[in-house]
C-alpha cells in the first residue's frame, strides 16, 4: 500500500504545480508562469490579429486544396 502513496503523491502535486502555475494564469488570460512571453495585455487586439491570422491561413489551405485536387486529377 504504502509503494502506491510516493507515486501517487507525486502525480497529485504535479498536477497541482501545473494547475497553478499555468491553468489557472491562462484562464484569467494572463499568460503562463513559465512561459517566457507574458500574455497580450489587450485581449480584443489580439482578438482582431487573431482573425486575421486565421482568415489568411483558410485562404491559404483552400488554395492548397484546389492544387491537391488537381494535381490528384492529372494522375488519373
Amino acid at each position: 500500500m504504502t509503494t502506491y502513496l510516493l507515486p501517487l503523491g507525486a502525480t497529485a502535486l504535479a498536477a497541482i504545480i501545473t494547475y497553478f502555475a499555468c491553468m489557472r494564469p491562462m484562464l484569467r488570460n494572463r499568460g503562463c508562469a513559465m512561459s517566457a512571453a507574458p500574455a497580450q495585455t489587450n485581449p480584443s487586439a489580439a482578438a482582431i490579429s487573431s482573425d486575421t491570422d486565421t482568415d489568411d491561413e483558410i485562404r491559404r489551405l483552400k488554395s492548397e486544396v484546389a492544387l491537391l485536387r488537381l494535381e490528384m486529377e492529372h494522375k488519373h
